[in-house]
């Protein structure tokens, strides 16, 4: 945890007197300094529990998959060589070249299992490689024609408009831009300007202020205006005064880049979320893994056992009767 993602900031502007309420422009600064920390505490939440989740994915549930596909592609060569017994009935040779075919194409497909090939050819109508081809061939041709709707419905709908000279910026925006790019730009130069590691002689006091600058490069390439302000407050840039202090015009720009990085900061925190929220509810990942990895052992319990009986055909044709 640094001390410029969860913890507490202590940027919120301080009313000095129950006279003197804070006005429109410092209130939304201390909202939106607030909603950020918050987001943030969030964000590093998901990212901890979503590197657990990739550990523990790593050394639990990807080796009992791999062992579970290789038992999938020894029940298929069990299948394979069933099928040729003069035992099996037409009936049951039909189901079971389905079967085979099926698991053939998911494992080569899914799982990279290329040696499984050979197999799934006996028992389709067209090469494996030539099938997917068409596959991708026919996904292309729909994603033409989907591209050809969406641009015949754009002219439609931009034909119904009535004809509007096309503007550059508005000047006010782009005035706006200027004045917002130009207090992160401030910040940054001040911070720099202190903390240059090249001007310091002492060794110690020159590792810190490297480990600053490189903070403060990564806050300003990413106009992370939060974190910039924060980087002030630690090296004593910025105090209660000086942000209480703040005018009206800088605050004004300070609240819209703070706007938008809480934007980016929800979209963050959505994205990376995501796959992890089941029906609207955001779930312990790493219990969905837990219950994943149990399931998989089972499933593994189940499929060495039926590889164990599949050695005798009498127990394959058992199963095709249940499947």
């Amino acid at each position: 945890m640094t001390k410029d993602s969860c913890e507490p900031s202590g940027l919120q502007i301080v009313e000095k007197a129950k006279n003197n309420k804070l006005s429109p422009e410092q209130k939304a600064f201390n909202k939106l300094i607030k909603k950020i920390e918050q987001q943030r505490t969030i964000l590093e939440v998901w990212q901890s529990s979503i590197l657990l989740y990739q550990q523990k994915y790593a050394e639990e549930f990807y080796p009992l998959l791999v062992a579970f596909n290789e038992q999938r592609a020894s029940m298929l060569r069990l299948l394979d060589n069933a099928y040729w017994q003069d035992s099996l009935t037409k009936t049951e040779k039909r189901k079971l070249a389905d079967i085979i075919q099926e698991l053939a194409f998911e494992l080569i497909f899914l799982e990279g299992m290329e040696s499984l090939k050979e197999i799934y050819n006996k028992y389709s109508d067209v090469d494996y490689d030539d099938d997917l081809a068409i596959e991708n061939e026919a996904f292309d041709t729909d994603e033409l024609f989907d591209d050809l709707f969406d641009a015949e419905a754009m002219f439609e709908a931009d034909s119904e408009k009535e004809w509007q000279p096309t503007t550059k910026q508005s000047k006010p925006k782009k005035a706006q831009a200027k004045v917002t790019n130009q207090s992160i730009r401030d910040i940054f130069r001040t911070l720099a300007k202190a903390l240059h590691p090249d001007r310091e002689q002492d060794a110690i006091e020159r590792e810190r202020k490297t480990a600053l600058m490189q903070r403060v490069n990564v806050a300003y390439k990413a106009r992370d205006l939060f974190s910039l302000l924060a980087l002030q407050l630690e090296v004593e840039q910025l105090n209660q005064a000086s942000i209480n202090a703040l005018a009206k015009d800088r605050l004004k720009s300070y609240n819209t880049i703070l706007r938008e990085q809480l934007v980016e900061l929800e979209r963050e925190i959505e994205l990376i979320s995501q796959p992890f929220i089941v029906k609207g509810n955001s779930m312990n990942i790493l219990s969905i893994l837990h219950q994943q990895v149990h399931e998989l052992k089972d499933s593994l319990r189940t499929i060495k056992s039926d590889v164990f009986h599949f050695r005798q055909v009498k127990f394959i044709k058992q199963w095709l009767k249940g499947y």
